[in-house]
């Protein structure tokens, strides 16, 4: 887990490494788990968790931290088959490109700059 003084330095040094969902909030449990499935390169639990029948746009939009949802998560690691996983199992998943991060940054933003 990353410190907070030191999140953005330890980013910058591995596009890989993704940004951990750090609230304490129940309500974002679930979501801090579909985020943690991104961080452990964990494809099979993602996929099961975003196809379950509770999965909705508003479980997928649920932000870390720094704003970012499991879109800009799996855009920021460069991992495809999570975007490919993504995009079939939710017919709206595509609505996720338009919610910014605490910088104003889309996924689409994020991707278009890598």
């Amino acid at each position: 887990m990353f410190n907070n003084d030191d999140s953005d330095l330890d980013d910058k040094k591995d596009d890989k490494k993704v940004r951990h969902s750090a609230s304490d909030d129940d309500d974002n449990a679930e979501a801090e788990i579909l985020h943690n499935c991104v961080n452990n390169d964990d494809i099979e639990q993602f996929t099961s968790l975003i196809n379950a029948e509770k999965c909705n746009y508003d479980f997928l939009a649920k932000k870390n931290l720094h704003g970012e949802t499991v879109l800009h998560l799996i855009v920021l690691a460069n991992k495809t088959a999570f975007i490919q996983a993504l995009l079939a199992a939710k017919a709206y998943s595509c609505k996720l490109l338009d919610i910014e991060n605490n910088n104003q940054e889309t996924a689409m933003a994020l991707a278009k700059a890598r």
